[in-house]
């Protein structure tokens, strides 16, 4: 479910190709857990999220996978 979530946030291309579904799977989790250390997402705001979806978990975190990743290239300095 991950991994498929990965492909379609558009993100799976960011990693090498030979990564396996269970190694972007695990990037994902990573790429999360990231999020919420840095507080970048809440632990509620995510399980509300997925609450609200039941039918459709993947689409929930392909929303989480892009906002994450948003909010991280949001806040990366401007090249000098």
């Amino acid at each position: 479910m991950l991994a498929e979530a990965l492909r379609r946030s558009g993100l799976r291309q960011e990693l090498p190709h030979r990564m396996t579904r269970q190694d972007c799977a695990n990037a994902v989790e990573a790429l999360l857990v990231y999020g919420y250390l840095h507080k970048l997402v809440s632990l509620e705001e995510t399980v509300e999220q997925i609450a609200a979806a039941p039918d459709s978990p993947v689409d929930v975190f392909v929303q989480l996978i892009k906002a994450v990743a948003k909010k991280i290239e949001g806040g990366k300095p401007d090249p000098e």
